[in-house]
């Protein structure tokens, strides 16, 4: 029995750290924000200093040109480096025209212009 016990531990514990891709927490609340049009064009301002940033525009400013080049500021874990690639995609995808601005200016941030 104690033998089994171990197997059963030893397969829970591999199966853990192959980190399958399992659904976050966040994803509760972050799709539907990606899919309120009013929200993302509230945040896409406030990225582009056109308008009032809220928290999330703030945290997204702050940490926007590490997200661009790959790097996850810590916290970060795999969840929100999967939150960051839905947003990003989002971007890409729906508001080609912004996410073109956004990148000009998050990589000219991440060269001190």
């Amino acid at each position: 029995m104690v033998k089994l016990s171990f197997v059963l531990v030893s397969f829970l514990v591999g199966l853990a750290s192959c980190q399958l891709d399992l659904p976050c927490p966040q994803d509760l609340a972050l799709i539907p924000k990606l899919n309120d049009k009013r929200f993302m064009v509230s945040q896409i301002n406030c990225i582009l200093d056109k308008g009032p940033c809220d928290d999330i525009g703030q945290k997204a400013k702050r940490i926007g040109s590490d997200a661009l080049t790959g790097h996850c500021v810590a916290p970060c874990d795999r969840c929100t480096k999967k939150a960051i690639r839905k947003v990003i995609s989002k971007l890409q995808n729906d508001y080609p025209g912004a996410w073109h601005q956004i990148q000009q200016r998050l990589l000219a941030q991440r060269h001190g212009r």
